[in-house]
């Protein structure tokens, strides 16, 4: 499993729940993210931040 399954399921619930046409964009780079980044849990990607 890529993610944990509380926060992948936390960021498709948030995906679900945003207006077209940005639901569509965010489930397509969400998937991209999980198929190009599989060490990424949507708890580390925030950390990435630069100051």
């Amino acid at each position: 499993m890529i993610f944990g399954k509380k926060g992948d399921d936390a960021v498709l619930a948030k995906l679900a729940a945003s207006p077209e046409p940005y639901r569509a964009i965010a489930e397509r780079l969400h998937a991209i993210i999980r198929q190009t980044a599989p060490g990424w849990s949507p708890s580390s990607a925030g950390a990435c931040r630069s100051t």
